[in-house]
This record gives structure tokens, sequence and C-alpha cells, in this order.
């Protein structure tokens, strides 16, 4: 196991290639940051002045690195989240350079979320008949759980109060996602358990389980009453991830497409089960086709299945089905700005422009899920051209919404976006290395390959030779369906052709070296004609 080197709240690995915060937020440095890191604690509370710190990155340059020695200290102090004017890491001596002010630290203490808290445990007080059993089924209900949900979902067991608890534990306890609290008691001389579930996020109860102990049950039938009992929360809470209409929303309510996203990859991290899903949604709304909410949740369902596998297989015929879905329940979702804002968006992406971007405003009228509504009206805004009105819409959803949260890092993913159809390299980037800083998500290999060439690899300096090497990995077809992709769920919205352009030119030319002309799906080249005329007119000119 690797070492670790712990300066003021983060925790450095041993070659600096990460760190991590108290609360565990993964920060990545760069190779020049690196550099700077090591030479720094390596010479804790000395002067080091511009040009030994610029000599030294320079060593682990191969080619001539020309980016000012002070723009490099600005970033590893952003990401180290320290300040110029109060250091706690990096101090500067002006007019000479900079000295590592910050101390060693003890290991800090864990403050990872928990998904599901089991506990407190009532009744144990009343008779010790109670507590063994109670404990018993307590601790094997936590480990039923673990079994049930996926390894990165933590699961932990409270049997005190939270004032009784530590104040680490305290925290973690009140932090948690969802939390199972368990009251014994003797109804009719027989021991029963009543299990009351409910999200931390919401304080909305969605469901309350008992169990009644028999008496002859042997252990072993215990415990698999026990695992069935874990599938039902399990269910139970999926459901609650999945139907969010009981929920109370708030300013910073998030998104019904992050509820979808979260509930599909539930079970099984890395893979996106959005078909589980759908299966789930259309047996709710068979079972009661008046829940009108339900049905624009599978309407954004089957929209979301299409971005994000890239199937256009039968694409008119869903499309058409998500237009009937939204449109037959319309009506009776008018005053839940959550809900309305999710049809005001995919009636405006699928053509409906006026009457999404109508909906999106009186969604933020009349409620109280101002992200959402944010979100919604920022992106029609920077799509019809409007692109500061449209980020500065974007901000105001971040400013109010959890940094960690997954809805968070989608907006901030729109306003890179944004910030690249406007053609602002450098915005592009900063957003960029924050994102990939976070590593909020366990990006497979082929994802980090398409990240790179999408924001990275039509600016300077930041799309490397290595980059690109492992770019040509990408097959023709792979690269043809990414294209195509991306087309239909960002690019063709925008009524700017420069937009376009602007977003396509880093993938496209990449990929036009790399496979020729048939690459490019024709509605690609249907939707930025003057890229195509350029390039034609260069091809011409070096004849």
């Amino acid at each position: 196991m690797s070492q670790q080197q712990f300066f003021g709240d983060l925790a450095f690995s041993d070659d600096f290639v990460f760190a991590h915060t108290k609360d565990q937020e993964k920060i990545k440095f760069s190779k020049h940051e690196r550099v700077l890191l090591v030479s720094f604690i390596a010479r804790p509370g000395q002067l080091l002045t511009r040009s030994n710190l610029l000599d030294l990155v320079q060593q682990a340059e191969t080619e001539t690195y020309d980016r000012n020695i002070d723009y490099l200290i600005s970033r590893l102090r952003r990401k180290l989240g320290d300040s110029a004017i109060n250091p706690q890491y990096i101090a500067t001596q002006y007019g000479e350079g900079y000295i590592w002010v910050a101390k060693p630290a003890s290991a800090p203490l864990s403050t990872e979320n928990i998904y599901i808290s089991v506990g407190p445990i009532y009744g144990l007080t009343h008779t010790d008949t109670i507590k063994e059993p109670a404990e018993f089924f307590a601790k094997n209900l936590v480990q039923a759980l673990k079994n049930n949900f996926a390894s990165d979902r933590r699961i932990e067991l409270f049997t005190k109060l939270p004032s009784n608890e530590s104040a680490e534990k305290q925290s973690l306890y009140t932090n948690s996602t969802y939390a199972i609290e368990l009251n014994f008691f003797n109804l009719n001389s027989t021991l029963t358990c009543t299990l009351v579930a409910l999200n931390r996020r919401t304080g909305h109860i969605f469901d309350t389980l008992r169990y009644i102990f028999p008496e002859s049950q042997q252990p072993s039938e215990m415990l698999r009453s026990i695992n069935q009992l874990a599938i039902t929360i399990k269910d139970k809470t999926w459901d609650s991830e999945i139907f969010r209409k009981k929920e109370q929303t708030s300013l910073a309510t998030d998104s019904l497409d992050v509820g979808l996203y979260k509930a599909s990859r539930l079970f099984e991290p890395g893979q996106d089960n959005f078909v589980d899903v759908e299966h789930k949604l259309r047996q709710a709304l068979q079972d009661k086709p008046e829940d009108h909410q339900t049905a624009i949740l599978l309407a954004r369902n089957i929209f979301m299945q299409i971005t994000y596998s890239g199937n256009f297989v039968n694409l008119e015929a869903r499309e058409q089905e998500i237009k009937s879905l939204i449109f037959d329940h319309l009506q009776y979702i008018q005053n839940d700005p959550l809900y309305l804002a999710a049809a005001a968006e995919k009636l405006f992406l699928l053509g409906h422009h006026e009457l999404g971007e109508n909906l999106a405003h009186r969604a933020l009228e009349i409620g109280s899920s101002f992200a959402a509504c944010y979100k919604v009206i920022g992106g029609i805004k920077v799509y019809q051209g409007h692109t500061l009105e449209g980020i500065a819409y974007y901000q105001h959803g971040q400013e109010i919404v959890d940094k960690k949260s997954i809805f968070s890092i989608l907006l901030k993913s729109v306003e890179c976006n944004a910030y690249k159809a406007l053609g602002d390299q450098e915005k592009v980037l900063e957003i960029i290395e924050y994102l990939e800083n976070l590593d909020f998500f366990s990006f497979s290999k082929k994802e980090k390959i398409i990240s790179y060439i999408s924001y990275r690899s039509d600016i300077p300096n930041a799309f490397t030779k290595e980059m690109r090497i492992i770019a040509t990995s990408i097959p023709k077809q792979e690269a043809f369906l990414y294209l195509k992709r991306a087309h239909y769920t960002l690019i063709k919205h925008f009524i700017n052709e420069q937009a376009r352009i602007n977003l396509l030119n880093g993938a496209l030319s990449l990929f036009l070296d790399l496979h020729g002309d048939s690459v490019v799906p024709d509605e690609i080249k249907q939707s930025i004609p003057s890229w195509f005329s350029k390039k034609q007119d260069r091809s011409m000119s070096t004849l």
C-alpha cells in the first residue's frame, strides 16, 4: 500500500499524482505541478525564486516550456484551495519568489459519505431478552444490504442515538443519503421490529416495513428472511431514486435526469442500466396510467437511452413516443415546476422551440426547483446564441447546489460546452482541468479518450502527443458513432453555425486525419457546410 503525506486538510499520494481532501474529493496534479510540489516540500520554509522554479519545471520538459511560473503557482494554489492573501501552503515573497509554509500533519479523520445508515436502534432498554436477537438482526441486515448493493455504496450500523456518538460518527450519520431506523418491541409476547426507511436529503419516509421474529426459526432460516428483507429495501430505495414525485423540492433540487442517471447506476457502478429503469417505469405506468409524473420520467428515460448509448434504431418511433407521453400528460403537471421543466427541455430539443421555452419560464415562475429550471433555461439561451446569458443561468444554479453533487458536475459540464461554443479556449481548459481533478466518475479508458478529443484536441498545448497516440486506437465505426451522437445530443440544437464548428472542430479534424471523409455522418456535413467548404479550399490550394 502506498504511503501518504499530510499537509493541512490534504493527503498527498507518495508520487504526488493525487491528493484527497478530508471529504475524499480527489485532486489530480499535472506533471509540472508535481515538480513544484516535490520541490517545495523538500525545502520547507525556504525561498525558491521564480528562476529556480522555472529551471526545475524545464528540466522535466522535453520541449520548450514558455508558460509563466506565476501562472503555474496560481493554478496549483487553486487546486490546493490556497489563498495568496492568507496562504496555508504557498506564501509569496514579493519580487522574489515563493515559500512552502505548510506544516506536516497527521492523517485526517475519514468523512467518506455513507449511502445507508442502519440505526439508531430503539427499544433495547426495555428488556434484556430483546438485546441479543435484535443485535443479531441488525448486524446481519447490514451485511445483507452490503451483499445486495454495489461495493462502492458504504453501509454502516449505528446502534446508538446520533447524540451519543462521537463527533465524527455524528457527521457520518447526518450526511448519509438514506437511513433505516430500527424499533424493537414485544407485540402480544412476540418480538417485532419496525423498520422506517427515509431519504435524508428530503426527510421523506418512503417505506415502513415490519419483521416478526418466529419463535422456532433456525438461524439459517432467519438469515434467508433478513436477506429477503434487504432485497425489499433495495427495491424500495431504487423506487425512491426513480419516482421522485413525493419529494419536497427545494431551490437546489437536481433535475430528473440526474435522478434517473443515479438510479441506473445504483447496483452496477460504471454500467448504465437505463433499460432496467425503463421496465420499472413502464410497469408502474401500466399499473396506474394516470400517474402523470411517471409518464414524464419514462419520456426522459427513453431520451437518455438514445443520448447515452447512441442507439438510433427506430429513432423516429421513439421520438414520437416521447412526444406522446409528454403531450398526453402535460396539462396535469402544470403546477409541478420540476416535472414541467423536464418536459419543457425535451419539447425544445425535439423541435417545439417556442412551447418549450415558454414552459421552462413558467416552471421557473411557479415553483421552488430553481436549480433544475436554471439548467433548462440556460441551455435554451445557449442554443439560441445568447451564450453569456445562458452561462449566467448555469452559474446561478451552481451557486445553490452542493458543489460535490452530480448535478453540480452536470451544470459545470454544460457551462464548459457553452464556452467551447463561444470559442473561449482558456475557460474551456480551466473547467476541464477542474472536472478532471474531481475524478468524479469512474470513467472507462474509452470515455477518457473521447473527453480528451472533445475538449482538448483543438487547444494548443492541451492535446499532447501521448493523447493523440491514444486517440488513434478509436476504430472508425466508433468515431463515426461518436460524431453522430454528438450531433444529435448537442451540435444540432445550436442556431449559430460558428458555435457548431467550435464544438466539433477538434474531434472532426482528428477523425478526418485518422479515417478519411467517410467517418463524417451526412448530418454533420449539412450542419457546418462552411467548415467543409474551407477544408476543400485548403486542399485545393495545396495541389
